[in-house]
């Protein structure tokens, strides 16, 4: 089973079998990160430490770095009209051990404010310690036309010719 596919459900869906179609995990991460700016996290429950990957420092707007991101500073990014929701929302799905949704806002080094989805769930490390991991996107604003296409290259003298 997978996460469930929508903020507002909370049943979990099959997990598809993208080997059946010769995609590799890698390329389902590929095409994620083309979609959108997302990072992965994980917090270890036990000491309540994030880590980070390197977008997802980005999308906070953080300096990359190895090791623990403390909570405390994770939370100053934060929206302060936010916080209490994401820190409810984030301890009902501890508690409950269901996906964890939340769309909230964070605050640029700009000070202006950009929209974000984390999604999460609940694992058993191997140490057998519990954890929470998951993935952070930022939300755009609608486009009204968000299909295009992009032209292939070809040699000056193979340009298409206008039709009359």
């Amino acid at each position: 089973m997978s996460l469930a596919w929508r903020f507002d459900e909370s049943v979990a869906q099959p997990m598809q079998d993208l080997h059946a179609i010769g995609m590799s995990e890698t390329d389902v991460t590929t095409l994620i990160e083309a979609f959108l700016v997302c990072g992965f996290w994980r917090v270890a429950l036990d000491d309540g430490l994030f880590y980070f990957t390197e977008h997802t420092f980005k999308i906070f707007e953080m300096e990359p770095h190895t090791g623990p991101i403390n909570f405390t500073s994770l939370l100053q990014a934060i929206h302060p009209d936010d916080q209490t929701m994401m820190l409810d929302t984030f301890q009902v799905s501890m508690e409950t051990r269901q996906t964890y949704h939340c769309i909230y806002r964070l605050i640029t080094k700009k000070k202006s404010v950009k929209w974000v989805r984390s999604v999460g769930f609940h694992q058993i490390n191997a140490e057998g310690t519990p954890e929470v991991r998951g993935m952070t996107h930022e939300l755009f604003q609608h486009v009204s036309s968000a299909a295009f296409m992009v032209p292939p290259k070809c040699a000056p003298s193979e340009d298409p010719k206008p039709t009359e």
